[in-house]
C-alpha cells in the first residue's frame, strides 16, 4: 500500500469509528434529562430549585375588579402566599380593598409611548391620567398599592389605585 491509500484507510477507519461511537452514545439513557411531559411535575416537586423565594413583604396587588360597594373594591388576584404550580391554574384569592379618600387614582395606558425630552434626550415617564373612583367598573384590571405589608391581609386600605388599560384579545375558537 502506498501512502495515499494508507492515509485514506486511516481517515475512513476514523470516520467509521467516530460514527459508530456517536450512534452508540446517542442510544444511552441520559442521566438527569427528563421528557417534556415530566418537566412540569419535576418543577412542581422542587420549585425552590428553579424559582426565587416568595417575598417577605408585598405592598401592591394586581387583579380584576369583581365588585364595588361604596369605597370598597373586591379584587380577584393570584395567591400571594402559595407558590405558582406549573401546568396548573393558579390559586385565586379575593381581597377587599378600601380606597382612602385621598387615594391617588390614575389610568395607565402602556400603548401611549413616553415622550423624549428634546433638550436632554431623556425619556419622560409614561403619562398617567388622574381619574375618579366612579370611573372604575367591574371587570377592570387594577393595581392597588398600600402603605403597609399586605402579603397576608385579606382587607387593606389602598393609598393608590392604577387602572390598567389592556388590549382587547380576540375570542378563541372553541
Amino acid at each position: 500500500m502506498n501512502n495515499s491509500h494508507l492515509n485514506n484507510f486511516f481517515v475512513l477507519t476514523f470516520a467509521l469509528t467516530a460514527f459508530l461511537l456517536g450512534f452508540l452514545i446517542g442510544k444511552l439513557p441520559l442521566v438527569g434529562v427528563i421528557s417534556q411531559k415530566e418537566q412540569p411535575q419535576a418543577l412542581n416537586q422542587n420549585p425552590e430549585l428553579f424559582l426565587p423565594p416568595l417575598p417577605d413583604e408585598i405592598f401592591s396587588v394586581s387583579g380584576e375588579i369583581k365588585a364595588i360597594e361604596n369605597n370598597v373594591i373586591s379584587l380577584e388576584i393570584v395567591s400571594l402566599t402559595e407558590r405558582f404550580v406549573f401546568a396548573v391554574a393558579p390559586k385565586m384569592e379575593t381581597r377587599k380593598i378600601t380606597v382612602a379618600k385621598d387615594a391617588k387614582i390614575t389610568k395607565f395606558d402602556p400603548f401611549i409611548l413616553p415622550e423624549i425630552d428634546k433638550k436632554t434626550g431623556e425619556m419622560k415617564p409614561f403619562k398617567q391620567e388622574v381619574i375618579k373612583f366612579s370611573d372604575l367598573k367591574i371587570g377592570d384590571r387594577i393595581t392597588a398599592t398600600a402603605k403597609e405589608n399586605i402579603k397576608t391581609k385579606m382587607e387593606f386600605e389602598a393609598a393608590e389605585i392604577q387602572l390598567q388599560i389592556l388590549p382587547e384579545l380576540p375570542e378563541l375558537p372553541a
